[in-house]
């Protein structure tokens, strides 16, 4: 079995591949080495498999707009060593052929494995990770995020433009690597054992040296303890990248709390997504059994994660899902651009789009990790007295009408009742224990990832979770929870 190692439940970390041009003919250059140099990025801006394009990566973040201002900082910082930068999933006019590759052992045994299939022109994905504290809920998000991925792949569609014209398809790079084994939507899992079976299977099957040479549309990441979506073609809009972001973390929360089901057959999911890549968002694609709009099938999810979104401090960014939808998508903008000015325009509304930021999203840089004592807010307040089973002043603290929603008891009312559910976590357990492990507000949000470990009737317990805060008028209003193992969770406590 693979370990998955866990991490901080709903954190969002996003990875992007841009490519390099030169700032006046706005042609491929394959300098990345000579970029990288002049960098001081660490591990956020690295290669990718060509020498013209660099990837560019997130810290994992509590919010999506923090993880997206990680990215804003690393694009000026890219921008500031003198590269051009250049959001798509192809370059609209590169030639066939012009895919020189990083000079590394990974890469050349990709090359020697794929051959003409990575030489014809560089592909640039943008690829989400979600965290999740554990296996089993990695599988829940992993079987939930797969239904989903016609629509984020419609959304998303950005490269509508190949070697030098219009492909006729909104993502030409979709149908470029879907060329290479192993490609698509892989089928839905069963359990831990069932995806480390398919995992050792695929991996013998194909000579490979490791499951990151798996390039499914959706994987587990067991390294980063993430369900990582993976087939987005990279933005040149920074908003687009928030709202693309915000729908995979909401979906994967609302998956992860959600009964199992049974999976939609891969080669049903296949056409779907098929649709998705050549219309982009003007698509039909399957909705419970039937082909319906994309833009109405995006309209209804945006509305039905809202709620989550909000909770997840993360409802700004959902808006970024209705502008795809109003401009047409990357794809209707690109023929937009070239009907107006050609392939230059359409080349230079590209650079611009990835060098600026369209409307800024509320930033979190003013909220800081609990390790460097952030400012005390009605939030840290709460929690603190919440470490301490301080219950009068958690009362002081609680709104009267304080709600508190959790997948293991449902959801109580008032605040008698929200303090009930703290006291009882300390005084019905011969041993309990709770650890602030980060902590982040933005105005009357906040998101903690809290350990809990503890005793009772023989069993222990050491579990994550995250509690989503909502304050107004100096008290808490609203608490949700999420756990890493809901099951595990109701058994310790259950008489």
């Amino acid at each position: 079995m693979i370990e998955f190692a866990p991490s901080a439940p709903f954190t969002v970390g996003l990875e992007e591949e841009l490519l390099l041009v030169d700032p006046e003919t706005l042609a491929l250059v394959p300098t990345a080495a000579d970029v990288l140099a002049r960098l001081d990025a660490g591990r956020s801006v690295g290669h990718e498999a060509y020498a013209a394009e660099l990837e560019l990566r997130s810290a994992p973040a509590l919010h999506v707009s923090a993880a997206v201002d990680d990215l804003q900082g690393l694009r000026a910082h890219v921008a500031g060593a003198g590269a051009t930068l250049l959001g798509a999933g192809v370059h609209p006019a590169g030639a066939h052929g012009d895919a020189a590759l990083v000079d590394s052992e990974r890469y050349r045994q990709v090359d020697d494995a794929m051959r003409g299939l990575i030489r014809r022109t560089p592909e640039c994905a943008l690829h989400v990770h979600v965290g999740v504290l554990n296996v089993e809920t990695a599988i829940r998000v992993f079987n939930g995020l797969r239904e989903w991925l016609p629509l984020l792949q419609g959304l998303a569609a950005n490269s509508p433009w190949w070697f030098g014209s219009d492909s006729g398809l909104a993502s030409a790079r979709a149908a470029l690597v879907r060329a290479y084994p192993g490609r698509g939507i892989p089928r839905a899992l069963r359990d831990a054992d069932d995806w480390g079976d398919l995992v050792a299977a695929t991996t013998a099957a194909g000579g490979l040296a490791d499951y990151t040479f798996l390039w499914w549309d959706l994987r587990l990441h067991p390294r980063h303890g993430t369900v990582e979506v993976r087939e987005l073609d990279a933005q040149s809009s920074l908003d687009h990248v928030a709202g693309l972001a915000v729908l995979i973390r909401a979906l994967a929360c609302e998956a992860a709390q959600l009964p199992p089901r049974a999976g939609t057959p891969s080669e049903i999911l296949a056409w779907s997504s098929f649709r998705a890549m050549r219309d982009g968002v003007e698509a039909t694609i399957l909705d419970t059994g039937v082909l319906a709009p994309l833009r109405e099938i995006a309209r209804s999810t945006v509305e039905r994660l809202r709620p989550i979104a909000r909770e997840l401090g993360d409802e700004d960014a959902l808006d970024a899902v209705a502008g795809i939808l109003a401009s047409g998508g990357g794809a209707g903008r690109r023929r937009r651009a070239f009907a107006e000015g050609g392939l230059r325009l359409l080349l230079e509304q590209l650079v611009e789009e990835t060098a600026r930021r369209d409307e800024p999203l509320p930033s979190n840089r003013g909220s800081r990790p609990s390790s460097e004592r952030p400012e005390p807010t009605v939030a840290s307040r709460w929690l603190d007295a919440r470490s301490r089973c301080d219950l009068d002043e958690l009362a002081a603290l609680t709104a009267e009408q304080a709600v508190w929603a959790s997948p293991v008891i449902g959801e109580v009312r008032g605040r008698e009742a929200v303090v009930e559910q703290i006291r009882a976590g300390f005084t019905d357990a011969d041993e309990f224990g709770t650890e602030l492990l980060s902590f982040e507000t933005r105005g009357e949000k906040a998101v903690a990832v809290i350990r809990n470990t503890g005793r009772r009737n023989g069993q222990e317990l050491d579990s994550l979770q995250s509690l989503f805060l909502q304050t107004a008028g100096g008290s808490v209003t609203s608490v949700r929870v999420a756990v890493d193992d809901p099951e595990a969770i109701e058994t310790f406590w259950s008489d």
